[in-house]
């Protein structure tokens, strides 16, 4: 009798082991930073770029891209408003947008 209840109350503890180590785990997004830039050409001839972005901000292009390379860790969303409401178009990390857009917001995959 004894070899049983040594055993139940070593399951007991290794199940509440897992629950402590399942409730401090902490998500994926926030301990990875997004990383590298986000480079762009304007209507006006400009290149520009985005260093290590946000995840989650609305950035408001210079002036209208016309183009943009996408070299982060981190999905890129161009739109064609100011606001990254409108008509967005996911841009991969290592591709290029070649349309014109005026907003870009990244999330991590």
């Amino acid at each position: 009798m004894r070899t049983l209840r040594r055993i139940t109350l070593g399951v007991t503890a290794a199940a509440a082991g897992v629950t402590l180590v399942a409730t401090t785990t902490v998500p994926a997004s926030a301990a990875t930073p997004i990383t590298g830039q986000f480079e762009y050409s304007d209507l006006l001839g400009g290149n520009n770029r985005i260093i290590n972005p946000s995840e989650g901000t609305c950035y408001y292009v210079t002036s209208v891209a016309l183009s943009g390379f996408n070299d982060t860790n981190a999905r890129a969303t161009t739109y064609t408003d100011l606001n990254c409401t409108l008509l967005g178009t996911v841009v991969n990390p290592g591709n290029t947008a070649a349309f014109p857009f005026s907003s870009v917001r990244f999330t991590l995959p």
